[in-house]
């Protein structure tokens, strides 16, 4: 088909009768009706086959989807980022332009749904010619109505995909239309169409009265014309006879709904190559000699790469595994745990890195055997000046933490990026124990995405360890130009040597521009990781479990919204998440969405625990204050539980009555044997026995800041109404600023590494000038790994001066 030529024609036995529908056609008559009621746009062939597959996607998505079969608020929106994806310099809007064309494919297909229906025999679909096929004396009879006659002049090639998007509004009759309406509502689209392409320059009156959309200015006196001129054309067409009929066909529709349900739906799988996608991991289950971590590597190529994949179906089973080896897919053996800590020979950034197993690659093979490794002695602190009133670069600082040393908790090296106002945030390596039993595998780079300017630095840290060096920077303008993504986050090794960086959204600082990023081995933007249609509604951290093929993500919320500070009413505004988002692994489908409730506000840090046989994890929510246990239900699918409660205090000369603990960070020991978290108000950081993951059971507590500790202006009520505070100690006779907010614990599980800053906005408003000016500061806390128990190291303090530290630690 051509332009926008022929999409719906009439095939019958002794004559093809194809109605021509070219914009120029369209009479001077036509036009001048449709005279201030245009759409400013032309459809192009490629923009509505654009269109069409984004419709495809958002329909596939279990996220857009509504129960009763239509689309969730915001999918127009959604539409138009995606268009914008596969069309970059297209003009195109949610509102009016795909809503338009959304409501004049969805009458257009009601109508021929209601001709191909039992009630008007005779009729068939082409899918070679794409058109109704009939009889000619059943064509004479079907056009003798004037209704029909616009029916048949309407363009349609897509009706197999649009039984898809529509095929369930049908069977719910959620915004079904009669026939009668569906033609008249075709023709005065498709009026205001034609009228916009003969009229470009022309400002438009109304895109549709019943959106209420339309200029403010508009007055009463055209309004009413407007509606006086489609009610006469609509009475003029309709003759009373036409309208029995018609009503007659509608009463015997009923029965065929759900059988063109079905019919739509099976649509969907009509595809050779969905259904070999589908079933790729069942067969890879079925070649001997792969462990699973290789069946995962030739999973992620074979699905993104249709060649290899017809070979891998085209050749007999039993050479499969060979196949695999020669197309230079590439696997390797060994544990397939991405979180664990590898251990070369430093500690880096609280990321722990001490040496041995190096020839078996990255990472350990079991995650108990972290302890093997030497003490770690140097640690990598990303550094933030944003918002301190000084004009600088951030910086990674070299700590060294080796208590032999004569610069023993001292910074010995600093290391600035390239450009202002970056807001280094969550880092991560390039290798890591997914790559175990790999010997090309090193962990050598250090990722720093930058929160706030989407830039993410790669650091070289094998060449001097204790001066690292600047390898690439990945510029956000060519993240925002080949994937739409920004603010990036978590960052994930994976076992394709590929890196996943979660994006909490799109450069204009929208939630529902988030996603996931891929960068290959060499740091080249590659992509998105999730399938089109599948992104969340808000992104922050995550974390996945191959063995049980699921990736679990959580929700911070909308940039727009954060970056600026912490305002409560966004909350209630529906800016900030409540919400998991359980990813099939690795291929990137949305499965399903666990609602956490009022319990479950902006849940923040996931884990995992380290066991890759477990199928359960947590995730702290940081406005409730609770930590929440995810697992595995006996039918496959996700629940949740809160299984610790941080009660808020009531408090006084503060913003609000009562305090919340604020859970802002936590992890979990290797042995899978402890649970760590932070209450960055409060001021304490926890230790819990976990094992028994559904009931954790405090065994450790230790202030060291907070709003509420002695000397604040801040007071806590007691039960008896007496205002109290808590001991901060001072360490090495500084006082104590912030609250406890990144942490990381050492492989042997001894020492639990914190430091104070959270988010220069947030910083700046709940803490004020003397963390602001002060800077941060990072402390050791001791750990007792027999019965429980943490206390501060007095002798451990790096002042890191008027900077504010944000360390990330890639433990994955």
């Amino acid at each position: 088909m051509e332009g926008l030529n022929v999409l719906f024609s009439i095939r019958c036995q002794n004559k093809d009768v194809r109605i021509n529908t070219r914009m120029e056609e369209v009479s001077s008559q036509q036009t001048s009706k449709a005279k201030n009621k245009g759409i400013k746009h032309q459809w192009t062939k490629h923009e509505d086959e654009k269109l069409i597959e984004c419709l495809l996607d958002l329909s596939n998505s279990g996220q857009w989807r509504a129960d009763n079969g239509t689309f969730r608020n915001g999918y127009l929106q959604q539409l138009e980022r995606w268009m914008h994806e596969k069309i970059p310099d297209c003009e195109l809007k949610g509102v009016p332009h795909i809503e338009s064309r959304f409501k004049l494919w969805k009458r257009q297909y009601n109508a021929i749904f209601e001709m191909l229906g039992p009630s008007a025999s005779g009729f068939g679909w082409s899918d070679k010619n794409k058109c109704v096929e009939c009889d000619k004396n059943v064509y004479d009879n079907w056009v003798k109505s004037s209704e029909c006659r616009r029916v048949e002049r309407q363009v349609f090639p897509y009706f197999e995909e649009l039984s898809i998007v529509f095929g369930k509004d049908r069977a719910t009759g959620i915004a079904a239309e009669s026939p009668a309406d569906a033609v008249a509502n075709i023709e005065g689209e498709e009026t205001n169409q034609r009228a916009s392409a003969q009229n470009p320059d022309e400002e438009m009156a109304i895109a549709d009265e019943s959106s209420g959309l339309g200029p403010t200015n508009l007055s009463a006196g055209q309004s009413r014309k407007t509606r006086k001129r489609r009610s006469s054309a609509t009475d003029d067409s309709i003759n009373e006879s036409f309208n029995a009929t018609l009503r007659s066909i509608e009463s015997m529709f009923g029965n065929a709904s759900e059988s063109i349900s079905k019919l739509a739906g099976c649509f969907q799988f009509m595809a050779t190559d969905a259904i070999r996608k589908e079933k790729l991991f069942e067969e890879l289950l079925k070649v001997e000699g792969l462990v699973d971590k290789d069946r995962m590597i030739a999973y992620d190529i074979l699905i993104s790469d249709t060649t290899k994949l017809t070979g891998f179906y085209g050749i007999p089973a039993e050479f499969r595994k060979d196949y695999i080896d020669t197309t230079k897919i590439k696997t390797s053996s060994g544990y397939d745990n991405p979180h664990t800590p590898t251990i070369p020979s430093t500690f880096i950034s609280p990321y722990l890195v001490t040496g041995s197993h190096q020839s078996q690659g990255a990472g350990v093979c079991v995650p108990h055997r972290g302890h093997e490794g030497p003490r770690e002695t140097l640690i990598y602190v990303a550094c933030v000046y944003n918002g301190t009133g000084i004009n600088k670069p951030d910086f990674l600082a070299t700590v060294d933490v080796d208590p032999n040393s004569p610069t023993y908790s001292k910074v010995i090296h600093r290391l600035p990026v390239t450009h202002v106002g970056d807001e280094l945030h969550h880092s991560g390596w390039n290798s890591c124990s997914s790559c175990h039993g790999d010997p090309s595998a090193v962990r050598r780079f250090l990722i720093l995405p930058s929160l706030l300017s989407g830039r993410i630095y790669v650091v070289d840290t094998t060449k001097d360890p204790r001066a690292p060096s600047l390898h690439k920077a990945v510029e956000p303008e060519d993240i925002a130009q080949k994937t739409g993504l920004a603010y990036p986050h978590t960052t994930h090794c994976l076992a394709s040597g590929d890196i996943m960086i979660s994006c909490l959204g799109d450069k204009d600082g929208n939630a529902t521009g988030n996603g996931f990023l891929l960068l290959d081995s060499e740091f080249n933007v590659k992509g998105r990781w999730e399938r089109p249609g599948h992104s969340p509604l808000f992104g922050y951290d995550f974390w996945y479990q191959p063995r049980h093929k699921t990736m679990i993500s959580s929700s911070w919320g909308a940039p727009l919204a954060f970056s600026k500070g912490f305002n409560l009413q966004h909350v209630a505004d529906g800016l900030y998440g409540r919400h998991l988002y359980v990813y099939s692994w690795p291929d990137g489908e949305l499965k399903q969405t666990l609602d956490l409730g009022n319990t479950g506000l902006l849940p923040l840090e996931t884990r995992f625990l380290h066991d890759p046989s477990k199928d359960t994890g947590f995730v702290g929510c940081a406005l409730t204050s609770n930590l929440v246990r995810f697992f595995k239900t006996a039918d496959g699918t996700w629940s949740h539980e809160v299984v610790i409660s941080v009660e808020p205090l009531k408090v006084r000369n503060w913003i609000i009555p009562e305090m919340p603990g604020l859970i802002t960070d936590f992890l979990i020991s290797l042995d899978d044997r402890y649970l760590y978290f932070v209450n960055w108000l409060h001021g304490d950081i926890r230790q819990y026995n976990i094992e028994d993951p559904a009931k954790p059971v405090l065994t450790g507590q230790v202030w060291v800041g907070g709003l509420l500790q002695k000397g604040s202006d801040v007071v806590y009520v007691t039960d008896d109404e007496k205002e109290s505070q808590f001991d901060v100690p001072e360490i090495k006779g500084n006082r104590l600023r912030g609250g406890p907010q990144m942490i990381q614990l050492s492989l042997d599980g001894k020492r639990l590494y914190v430091t104070n800053s959270l988010f220069s906005a947030w910083d700046a408003q709940f803490y004020g000038t003397d963390l602001m000016k002060k800077g941060s500061h990072m402390l050791q806390i001791d750990v007792n790994t027999e019965e429980g128990g943490l206390s501060v190291n007095p002798n451990f303090f790096v002042d890191l001066g008027p900077s504010r530290t944000v360390p990330r630690w890639p433990t994955r």
